[in-house]
């Protein structure tokens, strides 16, 4: 359990008072000296095998695991690392004593068990998961459900595990006898369900296996009962201990549709993962960069705007390469329209010509259809088969899949085409929805309204994308009036917009993960700089219910400032002041320091953090985040410094700007003030 690595060693035998060597220096009496002394190496331990030995030989608890046998049960191991956890969350409280002559070591397990709480949280929630028989993965478009799903199907397959691999947009019937179908399941044993399944599950259990059921993209699927079978269809399989069953969803249709349905009406435990939380780290985005470079001898500069973007998901790194294939132009900024936009142009002219009819064709379709999870290949018949096979085989923009007529005497299959990447077909829905709404001389903005309620009316899941898109076309279309421009974006936002007395959701879903309501989204999605009316919309925002998406406006508006987007913390500072009441630009403000579910995010001191990286090379960003901070000291009285919050105070106070941006952020604060207050 404890095997890590430790850059501090004790040099004394127990019971003898702190004598420590830290990093090859001379050996100093007092702890605290060591902290103050050697603080940069003592924040970035690597805690290891001595830290554990330690541990062991001063531990008083004969009821702490610290070792696990190879063959272990994950039941075993989950009450280990429950154990475990709580071991060193105790220490965080001081509620932990070690032998009396350990007494003196007791410090360095206080400071230091903050990485072994995160670890173990993690690794409670993976082995939670194991030990249960259903999981939720979440994720918006690109994040790798779809991927992740396969490799589960085709690891379980080669561990000679049975598994059934779904996609809910093919499930049309009863889950059930969806699910029978797939087994091929006599007709006798369709009229006793329930002892079927307990004769499979009882079979299961004698030749120690387990059947598993992976059903992807459960938002794709449109019909309005599916959320409520899914879940009787899981409650019920709970009896069966032998059946573990695996949903994915993307992550804004699961909040506002699906989390009822997959997690709050399900009885059984069971973990909700969200693949956005597992970030790929600097040095793996990195490297998957070099190789996209070197594969399409792209040899221009990408700024670090440009990597945040398409980094976030995986179809769109591989979009952009693509598109830039064997150029060396400099790239410093993009909008996932863009290189949506650019991907179809680069297909048109380097792989099929009527590609952009083949795509309008489909929208088309589906819009008459109002379905948009697949449709007919008759639909597109009109076109080349060899154009067809281009677009099938040569791009990423579609795919296409052989569904069986069951249930019928007919012994044929039927061709269906549907988006590969659902961003793209939610921008696909959306251009066509622009050009069927416009001519060369004028554009029918009601028309493209009317669209859009409709298919807010029928609770589709390319939806909330297709508006997004919307609102990109009324933001740049040069046809529109500066009039009407605002006005239809107003008119998008008013979809969203919030009203007195409104409850923040953060309660019932994750906290800062994401922006909830959409309209912010919308406009954070874009890319654009924002406009007065659009910052008097999150003022709004922030003025009702601050504590709802608070935090994440800050977080976004940093990161902003961090990768050099326009959107930054400047940008917050506009909005901030604007809110006009120091109260309601308190209460926004203090939302920066709000619970987040990541534990590695710990603001305000992270500001130090943030200026180091970015102060040498971009002074200005850096100035930023300072104004951030001489904001927070201002406007918080920090009773009783404790020593982060000495650190950050002595840290901005040392600086050369400091007299100067605290005399600034002051002025704005004044200025928000009335004779009364």
């Amino acid at each position: 359990m404890y095997s890590l690595h430790h850059r501090v060693r004790m040099t004394t035998k127990p019971g003898i008072t702190g004598m420590w060597q830290v990093s090859g220096r001379s050996e100093i009496t007092d702890f605290e000296e060591v902290v103050k002394l050697d603080k940069e190496y003592i924040e970035n331990w690597s805690l290891g095998d001595y830290y554990g030995q330690v541990l062991k030989e001063g531990n008083t608890d004969f009821g702490i695991i610290f070792h696990l046998k190879r063959r272990s049960k994950l039941t075993e191991i989950e009450e280990a690392i429950d154990s475990a956890l709580d071991y060193h969350e105790r220490f965080g409280k001081r509620g932990v004593k070690l032998k009396e002559e350990y007494t003196e070591t007791e410090p360095i397990f206080e400071i230091s068990h903050y990485p072994y709480t995160e670890t173990l949280s993690e690794q409670q929630n993976f082995v939670k998961a194991a030990n249960s028989n259903y999981l939720v993965l979440t994720g918006s478009a690109g994040n790798g459900k779809t991927n992740l799903l396969c490799s589960i199907a085709e690891l379980t397959e080669k561990l000679k595990q049975p598994v059934l691999l779904l996609n809910s947009r093919d499930i049309d019937k009863d889950i059930d006898d969806y699910i029978l179908d797939c087994l091929r399941t006599p007709a006798i044993w369709r009229k006793h369900k329930e002892l079927y399944y307990w004769f499979v599950n009882a079979t299961l259990k004698l030749r120690g296996k387990h059947l598993f059921i992976l059903i992807d993209a459960v938002n794709e699927n449109d019909n309005p009962k599916f959320g409520e079978q899914l879940s009787s269809f899981i409650n019920d399989k709970d009896r069966y201990h032998r059946f573990k069953i695996i949903t994915s969803c993307r992550s804004e249709y699961y909040k506002d549709r699906f989390s009822k349905h997959l997690s709050d009406s399900i009885e059984q435990k069971h973990l909700i993962y969200d693949l956005r939380d597992g970030k790929y780290p600097n040095a793996a985005v990195q490297r998957i960069i070099k190789r996209y470079r070197n594969h399409f001898k792209y040899t221009g500069y990408m700024s670090s705007a440009v990597t945040h973007v398409i980094c976030q998901h995986l179809l769109l790194l591989r979009i952009f390469f693509e598109v830039n294939e064997g150029s060396n132009e400099d790239i410093l900024s993009i909008r996932k329209h863009e290189i949506f936009s650019e991907y179809i142009k680069w297909v048109k002219e380097s792989k099929n010509s009527n590609i952009e009819e083949v795509l309008d064709t489909i929208a088309d379709a589906m819009m008459t259809r109002m379905s948009f999870d697949d449709l007919e290949i008759d639909y597109i018949s009109k076109f080349q088969n060899e154009d067809l096979q281009k677009a099938f085989d040569e791009t990423i923009l579609l795919s296409k899949k052989l569904v069986s007529h069951k249930g019928t005497i007919a012994n044929m299959e039927s061709e269906y085409v549907y988006f590969v990447f659902d961003e793209m077909r939610d921008y696909c829905i959306a251009r066509y929805i622009m050009k069927r709404n416009s001519t060369p001389i004028s554009v029918n903005c009601d028309g493209i309204i009317s669209d859009l309620m409709r298919l807010r009316e029928a609770q589709v899941s390319c939806e909330e994308g297709v508006i997004q898109y919307a609102y990109v076309f009324f933001k740049t279309d040069t046809l529109l009036s500066e009039e009407e421009r605002k006005l239809y974006c107003k008119k998008i936002l008013d979809f969203y917009r919030i009203e007195e007395g409104h409850k923040a959701q953060y309660y019932r879903t994750r906290h800062r993960v994401e922006f909830l309501n959409y309209g912010l989204k919308v406009l954070f999605a874009t890319g654009f700089p924002l406009e007065e009316f659009e910052k008097d919309y999150i003022c709004e925002c922030l003025r009702i219910c601050p504590n709802e998406d608070g935090g994440k406006l800050f977080d976004t508006t940093l990161e902003g400032t961090v990768v050099g987007l326009p959107n930054n913390l400047n940008l917050y500072f506009d909005i901030l002041f604007g809110l006009g009441d120091i109260k309601i630009i308190v209460g926004a403000y203090k939302q920066m320091i709000a619970r987040t579910y990541d534990d590695s995010l710990r603001l305000p001191y992270d500001l130090i953090k943030y200026h180091k990286a970015v102060c040498e090379n971009y002074p200005d960003r850096a100035m930023q985040i300072q104004k951030a901070a001489e904001l927070f000291i201002l406007l918080f009285e920090i009773d009783g410094l404790d020593k982060e919050d000495s650190e950050m105070i002595c840290y901005f106070e040392s600086l050369p700007e400091h007299d100067r941006l605290k005399e600034e952020m002051r002025q704005d604060i004044l200025s928000t003030i009335n004779e009364e207050q």
